[in-house]
């Protein structure tokens, strides 16, 4: 999977081919207040679907220079369309902007909680 932003709050998101699912999917969506996001990086859910559902989901944290980190939970599935494949999770305003993101060693924090 890939994501990337750009200068003006757009968010793009996808798969990519591998020998074993060479179907691929993507996506583009603004990150509400048009601002410039500073850092996008997938993280663990702090719950995974069971293996049965159709919908493989994903955490796309984005860090932006409105002082917020928002979060959005990303069908990754090649069953949904790119309209509902991506829904808000929440975010939290920091009180200075981020530029850096990375993944932390625990799911005990406000970031992953439900």
């Amino acid at each position: 999977m890939y994501a990337t932003a750009g200068s003006k709050a757009e968010i793009f998101v996808g798969s990519l081919p591998t020998p074993a699912i060479p179907e691929t999917w993507s996506s583009q969506f603004h990150v509400p207040g048009r601002t410039i996001s500073n850092a996008v990086l997938w993280a663990p859910l702090p719950y995974a679907p069971d293996d049965e559902s159709p919908n493989k989901l994903e955490r796309l944290v984005i860090s932006n220079n409105d002082e917020t980190v928002k979060m959005y939970n990303v069908d990754t599935s090649l069953r949904r369309d790119s309209e509902s494949r991506i829904e808000v999770a929440g975010d939290i305003k920091i009180g200075t902007p981020v530029n850096h993101g990375e993944p932390l060693d625990t799911l005990d924090t406000p970031l992953f909680r439900g």
